[in-house]
């Protein structure tokens, strides 16, 4: 851990930072907590007023987010239970689950609870995707009653009953951490921006450092701002978007400096859901459908169309569906889209053991798999050296384009967001996608923005050309 330091010098190189605009006690709650000097109740809200962000609030001794914090989830003191998280300010279930009783519950795959709350299998049954079966379907195995993806499921990873780790997820049946993080004593962190593990497992940054890029700075780079000794990119950064310490949660992700859902998606109590498949949220929040329906394209009916697969009560396309990828409950991995049926990476970078990697500018992966270059050396273009080549800019260990890199999008750690890409060194939507609160939409498509971004279609309709048309 850091060591803790005076605070004045915080205070000081902040000011500097921020010319005086105020401080964020988020981080410096932890000092005051490892030097054993707690703040008394009217000196923190007395820091508060002057650093705290408006979309954090004071409770005890800390500014937290009360937003997605589950210890403080709506105000001070509210604790969640039950396997709830917060989000939105309201303790809800995780994204696919439901609540029965005072329990989040799985309903694809719960033995008793498989399809709706209380709807027990028999002891010789199995919950496959919602429903009480005698076997599993292909590519599932039977885990405790319920029928799983060995190769995606942390809570059977490979096997029946093997875990993954907190933070860790399952990748191909092996526990790994998510796409663009690194396992280290601590678990999975971002060597890019965590101080105590700043560029690698253990590298601990000074107390009156930042962690920038995978470098220990005395300031952070243009574009970037100090959170809790990390420099980020406010605009894009989940665990800080638009303000230090505001968590986006529920399946939303930081676009524009604000917690959105993905592009056709809305928030429903908290939770992104596709209102295209969601059965409990079909077609608009709150539109349930009833027992034995299936959501088809935002309407509830008795079957799915033709060229849809029924998995559990949604209506999905197995050949796109990143979390039903060749058939209902095969999901691909983090940092992974399914193309035909198979998961796979993006265009520009290949699968290196469980992850994605770009072989032109890795560093851990430079040229091909496995080929991390020394100490000293970057990746660029696809060979390890000690300094970058041509017009390319060294950020961290790779040598990338400022003019096309997603991540380093004008500057390092710039980061495009909200499926925007790097165009000319600024972050654009592609042709034919407009922004709609920092989010690429097709407009002729979206049933949120249907014509023009805020036109949202009603239930049983779907967006045509840009207009709202009443199902058949």
């Amino acid at each position: 851990m850091r060591l803790a330091y005076a605070l004045d010098t915080r205070i000081l190189l902040l000011c500097l930072i921020t010319s005086c605009g105020g401080l964020n006690t988020a981080g410096l709650q932890s000092l005051d907590a490892a030097s054993g000097d707690a703040p008394a109740q009217d000196q923190v809200i007395g820091m508060a007023s002057r650093g705290c962000s408006v979309q954090l609030t004071t409770c005890g001794t800390a500014c937290v987010d009360t937003n997605s914090d589950s210890a403080n989830c709506g105000g001070c003191g509210v604790s969640c239970g039950g396997g709830k998280t917060c989000s939105g300010g309201a303790c809800t279930c995780p994204t696919s689950q439901t609540i029965c009783g005072d329990h989040c519950v799985d309903l694809l795959h719960s033995p008793g609870d498989c399809g709706a709350c209380g709807q027990a299998c028999a002891s010789t049954q199995v919950c496959s995707q919602g429903h009480c079966a005698d076997v599993c379907t292909a590519g599932l195995a039977a885990c405790a009653g319920s029928c799983v993806d060995l190769a995606s499921d942390p809570r059977d990873c490979g096997a029946c009953d093997m875990s993954c780790a907190v933070g860790m997820e399952c990748n191909q049946g092996g526990c790994a951490c998510p796409q663009g993080t690194t396992a280290c004593a601590s678990g999975c962190v971002q060597l890019a921006r965590d101080p105590d593990n700043c560029g690698a497992c253990g590298k601990t940054c000074a107390a009156d450092a930042f962690c920038a890029l995978g470098i220990c700075r005395a300031m952070c780079p243009q574009g970037l701002t100090a959170c809790g000794g990390a420099c980020v990119d406010l605009r894009s950064n989940g665990s800080n978007c638009g303000s230090c310490g505001v968590v986006c949660t529920g399946g939303a992700t930081c676009a524009s400096g604000t917690c959105q859902c993905p592009a056709g998606y809305l928030r429903c109590y908290g939770v992104c859901v596709n209102p295209v498949s969601n059965s409990a949220n079909c077609g608009t929040c709150g539109h349930a459908c009833s027992s034995g329906q299936v959501c088809d394209q935002s309407a509830c009916a008795s079957m799915c169309g033709n060229t849809l697969t029924s998995c559990g009560t949604s209506c999905v396309d197995t050949s796109s569906s990143p979390s039903n990828c060749g058939a209902c409950g095969l999901s691909c991995a983090t940092g992974m889209t399914c193309t035909s049926g198979k998961c796979g990476c993006a265009i520009g970078s290949v699968v290196c053991g469980t992850k994605c990697a770009v072989l032109t500018s890795d560093r851990n992966n430079c040229g091909t798999c496995g080929n991390a270059c020394g100490l000293n050396e970057v990746c660029s273009a696809g060979v390890c050296t000690m300094s970058c080549s041509g017009m390319l800019t060294q950020c961290g260990g790779s040598c990338v384009d400022l003019q096309t890199s997603d991540g380093n999008c004008g500057g390092c750690g710039l980061t495009c967001s909200g499926g925007e890409t790097c165009v000319s060194g600024s972050c654009r939507c592609s042709t034919g996608l407009t922004p709609c609160s920092g989010v690429c939409t097709d407009l002729l498509t979206s049933a949120q923005h249907c014509g023009a971004c805020g036109t949202v279609c009603g239930p049983a309709q779907s967006c045509i050309g840009g207009h709202c048309v009443r199902h058949q």
